[in-house]
């Protein structure tokens, strides 16, 4: 039996996934450990993810995760492996205010909800969906969505969030009575 260079890069691609865990892997480093193309890439993560397998590999920013297929979520919530994160309606609204001002001062977050954010926010660093980002005044948490956000999101950048240049607009014009 001979194996293609294509069948090797598939496998390899798919090692290199598969044994990052939930954390994946920078398609740059994939790139430099196999020499392939970006174009070539795609190519071959496409054809992969024609296979009849339980999984898929999905693209969120710069990495890349093995996923499990949609049609298998249920079998797996039966089974007791529920990953699916679980957000209260405050904290719900707090990823959705910082996903369509990411990067977003936790200020903002609090006058656009009207009360502290504090409980989300924490909830939502702890599950990972959300980082802080640095700030130009230390003394103001400044926060963005992760790319564990992207992935639970099923989106690779905030302008795919439903709407995101007219509610980001209407966020904004709410913010102007907050500087003035």
């Amino acid at each position: 039996m001979s194996v293609n260079s294509n069948e090797i890069k598939e496998t390899d691609i798919e090692a290199l996934v598969l044994a990052s865990g939930e954390k994946g892997i920078k398609v740059n480093e994939i790139l430099e450990h196999l020499n392939m193309s970006y174009h070539d890439f795609l190519a071959t993560v496409n054809n992969l993810n024609k296979r009849p397998v339980s999984f898929v590999l999905k693209i969120v920013g710069q990495k890349i995760y093995a996923v499990i297929r949609e049609e298998f979520q249920s079998l797996l919530r039966k089974a007791g492996f529920n990953e699916r994160i679980r957000l209260t309606q405050p904290t719900l609204e707090t990823l959705a205010v910082i996903g369509y001002l990411s990067p977003c001062r936790k200020s903002f977050i609090d006058y656009l909800r009207g009360v502290d954010s504090t409980q989300s926010i924490n909830t939502l660093l702890e599950t990972g969906l959300i980082e802080r980002v640095s700030s130009e005044q230390k003394a103001e948490p400044v926060f963005k969505l992760s790319e564990k956000a992207f992935s639970f999101l099923g989106i690779s950048s905030e302008q795919e969030l439903d709407n995101y240049q007219s509610i980001r607009d209407e966020f904004h014009s709410k913010l102007q009575n907050f500087n003035n």
